[in-house]
């Protein structure tokens, strides 16, 4: 079984970093995910961007499952009020997967990795969560499917 690891921010973002071939700012909140013999898989990155909204980057080596996206989705929400991502045009799993776990589509972001290179921005709120979502169209086994069939995905979202 998955487990997050809380408290240590540097390692985990210096980790995931080099997996990424990109660099954290230092005061980024880094959540590791470890898989069952303890071994870190995977990191979840908050980059605050104000008091209310975090840039999310999910990196993942078959590492994230309902369970660890519940939890951390748990703490998130209690700090800030909105998180967002930006995943490239071209990637089709994730245009696919974050729309099932709650994410809004808000815009398309110009040449945001470069000319001729744009970005999608997804945002979501507690509200929007689907996995702490407590109304009957947004059941966890909805969310636990979504989280299952794009684990997969070597980068979920990324943040240059």
């Amino acid at each position: 079984m998955a487990a997050l690891l809380w408290g240590h921010s540097p390692v985990v973002a210096r980790w995931c970093g080099g997996r990424m071939g990109g660099v954290f700012r230092p005061d980024v909140i880094a959540v590791g995910i470890l898989d069952r013999r303890g071994v870190l898989r995977g990191a979840y990155v908050l980059d605050a961007l104000n008091d209310s909204t975090a840039e999310l980057t999910v990196y993942s080596e078959r590492a994230v499952t309902a369970g660890t996206w519940r939890e951390f989705c748990r703490v998130a929400f209690d700090r800030f009020d909105r998180l967002q991502i930006h995943t490239p045009r071209s990637n089709k799993i994730v245009k696919k997967g974050v729309v099932k776990l709650g994410w809004k589509f808000e815009c398309s972001a110009r040449d945001y990795y470069g000319r001729g290179q744009p970005a999608l921005v997804y945002s979501m709120t507690k509200e929007t969560c689907r996995c702490l979502a407590t109304s009957a169209r947004a059941s966890v086994a909805d969310s636990s499917a979504a989280v299952r069939q794009h684990s997969a995905s070597a980068v979920v979202a990324h943040h240059p």
